[in-house]
């Protein structure tokens, strides 16, 4: 995950000691969240585990916005459905598009 980080800001060479201890928090952060989406995939999650969870995505958002993430909107076109909009993007899934 730090690696994965790392790569999406330009790497370790362009970032200074603080940005690369928040990119090791984020890594953490996510790793965290992968065992508890794990758990609940598998249906032991608790409620605490659900609202952990929802506290990791809000802190792993916030270290991100810190080294820069920013949302992006994407185009649509507003002749399609819903339902059209929603075949697109699971063709995009499948196909490894997003």
């Amino acid at each position: 995950m730090y690696e994965l980080h790392l790569s999406d800001y330009g790497g370790c060479e362009h970032m200074s000691e603080a940005q690369l201890a928040i990119c090791g928090a984020a890594a953490t952060t996510r790793v965290e969240m992968e065992q508890l989406a794990s758990r609940m995939s598998e249906g032991t999650a608790t409620p605490d585990d659900l609202d952990l969870y929802n506290r990791f995505a809000g802190n792993l958002r916030r270290h991100l916005e810190v080294l820069g993430l920013e949302r992006k909107a994407r185009l649509v076109d507003a002749s399609l459905t819903l339902a059209q909009v929603s075949q697109r993007i699971k063709d995009a899934r499948r196909s490894g598009g997003l």
